[in-house]
């Protein structure tokens, strides 16, 4: 049997069709399915402590020293005498409390005190003779305890950064009031007899002098929370500010930097709850239109013996029951769900996800409301 010239074409072409044909209608339902589950990343803190507060015990790490001269009149000469100050390393107190005004943002005051009390200074003096010119007489000795009071009220603009679902960092820096009471050396009593060749340390009196003064500080506080509200944490800041005390009498006045490097450890409580962020859509993808008010995915009519659950609030739905996870959906207020089971403070539900669509997630049995078989 032999095949015309134009019956050898019809077959070729039909070949060709049932050849390519599958593989295309293999590429289009492979396109036309919905992509993977995405995999679900690392939990980001608890969205918990709306307001946070802190206290903390510190250390004062750079000591501070300046030197003051003062000068007098005296039998026609100079009367003069040094004071060496000294601010010690010390425990420092504060506490803070602050507020967040975004995801990672917040703003917080934080008050400082620093007491150096009771330490004393050395004090030299050069006291001219009463019969001789060019004659002096120098003496030493330690001042009266003097007083060095630091408080410090901190205004600070903080980047909160989370590092796992426990541990967060957090950068501050703003403007600090320094508000500082100090004794100085106000003068050298010395005691002195005939014929006046020498003279003998006594004692000094002191002045008392509050100053204030606007300076800046910058640190970072690094928090450790074993709840979801209760934590501890360390802390590192530098803080400066110039500060001129006035003189006692003629003269210039005395300028000394204050602040330094302080370190410090204590307590950290979150109170209030902050509402988790809203889930975001995929760009250049419109999410699937539901129902208003109902999230149940498009199954089997329901029966009469099943359960639903209607949000009180706005209500997250999470992949497992552990409410530190990134949201699967955030629900508004009044949308119901077919519940699955309950499980002690969860409960597991059906919904309809504006991108994977029917799926099932928990919610936490606080945030919903159940209603039952027979319920009005």
């Amino acid at each position: 049997m032999y095949m015309t010239k134009r019956s050898l074409v019809i077959l070729t072409a039909l070949c060709t069709v049932g050849v390519w044909l599958p593989a295309v209608n293999a590429a289009g339902q492979s396109s036309a399915q919905p992509p993977s589950r995405p995999t679900v990343r690392r939990a980001q803190p608890p969205q918990t402590g709306r307001v946070f507060v802190t206290a903390n015990g510190g250390y004062q790490i750079e000591g501070l020293t300046f030197s003051e001269t003062r000068r007098d009149n005296l039998y026609g000469e100079e009367l003069s005498w040094t004071t060496d100050y000294a601010v010690e390393q010390g425990v420092q107190y504060e506490a803070s409390a602050g507020m967040y005004i975004g995801r990672n943002s917040a703003a917080a005051v934080t008050y400082t005190l620093y007491d150096d009390g009771g330490s004393t200074a050395p004090v030299t003096a050069r006291v001219p003779h009463p019969f001789h010119f060019n004659q002096q007489r120098d003496i030493q000795g330690e001042s009266a305890p003097l007083e060095h009071r630091e408080q410090v009220i901190h205004l600070s603009a903080l980047y909160v950064l989370p590092i796992s679902s426990r541990l967060e960092l957090g950068i501050a820096a703003g403007p600090s009031l320094f508000m500082v009471k100090r004794s100085f050396v106000d003068a050298v009593v010395y005691d002195e007899a005939y014929p006046f060749d020498s003279a003998t340390f006594n004692r000094t009196t002191i002045r008392d002098v509050s100053e204030n003064q606007v300076g800046f500080h910058a640190g970072a506080d690094i928090s450790w929370f074993f709840t979801k509200r209760v934590g501890v944490g360390a802390l590192v800041r530098f803080s400066r500010a110039t500060m001129k005390f006035p003189p006692a009498g003629e003269g210039d006045a005395l300028t000394v930097d204050l602040g330094g490097v302080q370190t410090g450890f204590g307590l950290r409580v979150r109170l209030g709850d902050r509402k988790p962020p809203p889930a975001r859509p995929t760009p250049g993808r419109q999410p699937p239109q539901t129902t208003p008010g109902y999230a149940s995915p498009k199954t089997a009519a329901s029966s009469a013996d099943d359960i639903f659950a209607v949000t009180l609030d706005a209500t997250p739905v999470f992949v497992l029951p552990d409410a530190t996870r990134v949201p699967l959906h955030v629900f508004p207020a009044n949308t119901r769900f077919k519940v699955v089971r309950e499980q002690g403070p969860w409960v597991r539900v059906e919904f309809q996800h504006p991108r994977w669509g029917r799926s099932e997630g928990f919610v936490e049995l606080t945030k919903v409301r159940l209603v039952r078989p027979g319920a009005k």
